[in-house]
């Protein structure tokens, strides 16, 4: 399959300059942007795996599987303003990104003014081992991956609130997750295995996990307190780097699928907590 590239595209003729320099204000200060629609597909057919970059802009974005039975390997709905680019090549591995390409003035008078109506829904084809790469929006950002085979997983969270569902997969996850200016909110099933890399940054950083899932919990401070669920046993001395904790589910030592969290603080607060049980909110010292 060829590459093909799909745009929508601003004139940039020199005589509508002056114009253009004069809406960039307009738009940061009346939000005078025209807000416009697209549907997006990519066909399954032929794709044995795919790689995934989003970059989602302003408003409320999200991420779930589409139906078993759909002949689609990526549907989107988007409304937005100024442009997008929407970028699909190769075959049996299939590569797909989607973005903003908007000037300031525009995304600014939108955030501000237009936020609510716009929205980036995204639907991925289950059953297809899929490697993503996800930006956060400046608004509430939803990615339910639990009915999807992503085993790979970069993602940064924008500027508001993110929930992160982890996907029930046999195949171990690799993940990297960002933390951005709102609550990044996470949870994992409990058939998880594999390795979760978390950065603080502003936002506080909300992890969940039911009793039966083993974790295995690697802190390096920030500013934040960190909070864990009564029973978690900490690492002795000698099993731990300079400068960081380790703390284990009781069941992880015997559990043949674990989960590694390697935490690094920033600002914010990490909390972990069993869904089915009470939460203690007992502080990691």
């Amino acid at each position: 399959m060829s590459g093909k590239r799909r745009k929508v595209e601003w004139s940039l003729d020199l005589e509508h300059m002056r114009t253009r320099a004069g809406q960039v204000v307009s738009d940061v200060m009346g939000g005078t942007a025209e807000v416009k629609k697209a549907q997006l597909r990519e066909a399954r057919s032929g794709a044995a795996s795919a790689a995934i970059t989003i970059e989602f802009s302003v408003g409320h974005a999200s991420i779930a599987a589409l139906p078993a039975d759909s002949p689609d390997l990526f549907q989107a709905q988007i409304s937005y303003v100024g442009e997008y680019e929407f970028i699909v090549s190769g075959r049996e591995e299939r590569f797909i990104r989607l973005q903003q390409a908007s000037d300031i003035g525009q995304a600014l008078g939108a955030a501000v003014h237009k936020a609510k109506n716009l929205r980036w829904d995204i639907r991925l084809a289950p059953g297809i081992p899929l490697k993503l790469n996800l930006k956060g929006s400046l608004g509430k950002t939803d990615v339910d991956l639990s009915q999807l085979l992503a085993h790979n997983l970069k993602l940064e969270s924008g500027l508001g609130a993110l929930r992160l569902n982890l996907p029930q997969q046999e195949r171990p996850l690799s993940a990297e997750i960002m933390g951005g200016v709102g609550t990044t909110a996470i949870t994992i099933p409990d058939s998880a295995a594999g390795d979760i890399k978390i950065r603080g940054a502003v936002g506080n950083i909300a992890l969940q996990a039911p009793r039966p899932a083993a974790l295995r919990l690697q802190c390096k401070r920030g500013l934040g307190k960190i909070k864990l669920p009564e029973g978690y046993l900490r690492a002795p001395e000698h099993e731990r780097d300079a400068g960081k904790e380790i703390w284990e589910s009781p069941n992880n030592p015997d559990a043949q699928r674990k989960i590694f969290v390697d935490y690094e603080g920033g600002i914010g607060r990490f909390s972990l907590r069993n869904p089915d049980s009470p939460y203690c909110g007992r502080k990691a010292r």
